[in-house]
This record gives structure tokens, sequence and C-alpha cells, in this order.
């Protein structure tokens, strides 16, 4: 059986790394309205809406044609053409409204799905094109993370991340069931 949990840290970068990444996030923010300008283009035009696979494709054609982009890890760039296909997704299927403009103030996090983060007890958190950055564990990371989204508040920074965990099935079932026969 495997059991997902989700943790939250705040990490502590230095004023450069934090520049680096406001920098960041305004590139990935004016990516994302690149792409939802170009799905309502294509909508209007021909009536179709753009697929995952080509949102992902556009992503990395633009991460490629912008220098500044280059610094930016190729799977958050993907994960920018992820965000608005389900934004799009869920218009479409009636669960929101239309998708929205992005301000970049409003654009506050990225998303690492599987790769360009490596997490040390020593050394703190690996962040691609930032480096190493300094973070408080105040409880032990269980299991193997698999998708880091840094999220930037009021003042401060944050790690919240899943990880994914195998139990023993008969292990979990004596802790709900204390009496066994």
């Amino acid at each position: 059986m495997i059991v997902l949990s989700a943790f939250r840290y705040r990490i502590y970068p230095k004023s450069e790394q934090e520049k680096r990444l406001n920098r960041s996030m305004l590139l990935l923010c004016q990516l994302y309205n690149d792409l939802k300008a170009e799905d309502m283009r294509r909508y209007r035009k021909e009536h179709k809406s753009i697929s995952l696979t080509r949102f992902r494709a556009l992503a990395l054609d633009a991460r490629k044609q912008d220098d500044q982009l280059q610094d930016i890890h190729s799977q958050v760039v993907q994960n920018v053409g992820d965000r608005i296909h389900g934004a799009f997704k869920n218009f479409f299927e009636g669960r929101a409204r239309f998708p929205r403009w992005k301000k970049p103030h409003r654009y506050n996090s990225l998303t690492y799905p599987q790769s360009g983060f490596k997490l040390s007890p020593r050394k703190g958190l690996y962040l691609s094109s930032l480096g190493y950055v300094r973070i408080f564990v105040h409880r032990p990371l269980l299991g193997m993370v698999k998708h880091l989204t840094i999220k930037r508040e009021v003042g401060e920074c944050g790690m919240p991340s899943s990880s994914r965990r195998g139990t023993h099935p008969t292990r979990a079932l004596s802790k709900r069931c204390p009496l066994r026969g």
C-alpha cells in the first residue's frame, strides 16, 4: 500500500537567490499569459483548444528562444503548460470560471514535478539554477520526495512537498484494529 504524505517547510534563500526566484516567477507568469493568449487565438480561429502535449511543447519552444527562461529547469517551464491546460479544462467542464490573466504579484509558486531538486541533511535543499538554499526541517521527511513546490508568501518562502512511501498492509491494519484474533 502506498501512502502519500504532504510536508511543508520554510526555506531561507539568500538575497541573491531570492531575487533569482522572484525573477523566475515573473518569467513564468509571462509565459502563462503568453500560453493563454495562444490558446485563445487558436480557439477563435479554429474552434479547438490546445492539448496538454502541445502546451508543454509551446512552453519548451519559448524556453529555447528566451535566454532568461533557459535558466529555469525545463520541467518547471513545462509545468506552466500543465497549469494553463488544467485551468482551461476546468472551465470547459464547468468546474471553474474562465482563466484570468495572471498578474506578477499573484503568480506565487513554481513546481518541480520530478527532478531539479535534492534534499540533503547537511547542505539543505538544492534547486537547479539557485544552488543550495537553507531550509529548516522541523520534522523528519518520510519517504522520497516526488513533487516539490516553492511558494512565495508574505515575506517568506515555503516548500510544500509530497512524498510517497510504502507501508506493510498488515501493519496499517493493526493500527486501525488493535484487537486482532
